[in-house]
């Protein structure tokens, strides 16, 4: 919240994400102010890209930090410090879809 403003509601934090009963993602981001973008449309800073790591399920978040290079900052995990990726080839392949929140529409 203190760098884009934006504010949403409060997840439950789970351990398992693999399974096929976890599907927080998918079953909550309207709830919490996203709106899923359609595929051919332009990314933004800021946009949420939700991906399948592992198994079927959408378990993965990253924030979208640059969009004309890449820079995307994401955590693949409990214990692990976040990190700063480029957005390209295999995320673009595990990316199930992209949401913005309302307020930066």
């Amino acid at each position: 919240r203190n760098v884009t403003g934006v504010q949403t509601c409060a997840l439950p934090i789970l351990s398992e994400t693999t399974s096929t009963d976890w599907n927080m993602f998918v079953e909550n981001f309207e709830k919490a102010g996203f709106i899923q973008l359609q595929h051919d449309e332009p990314l933004n800073p800021n946009d949420l890209i939700f991906m399948c790591i592992l198994g079927n399920q959408t378990h993965h978040a990253a924030i979208l930090l640059d969009p004309t290079n890449g820079k995307t900052l994401h955590n693949l995990g409990e214990g692990r410090l976040s990190e700063l990726i480029m957005y390209g080839g295999y995320w673009i392949s595990a990316t199930r879809f992209v949401c913005r929140h309302q307020s930066l529409i």
